[in-house]
């Protein structure tokens, strides 16, 4: 996944949508780092 995509996401997630938090999440748990910084606290 590109930084692109993971910013997408990050804007998807705080705008309400919940698919794309679970996605941050997710990919966090599969050891992406930078993901881990956007998903919701």
């Amino acid at each position: 996944m590109k930084q692109e995509d993971m910013a997408l996401l990050r804007d998807e997630c705080s705008d309400g949508n919940d698919r794309a938090c679970h996605t941050l999440e997710r990919l966090c748990e599969d050891g992406r780092d930078d993901a881990c910084q956007y998903t919701p606290t």
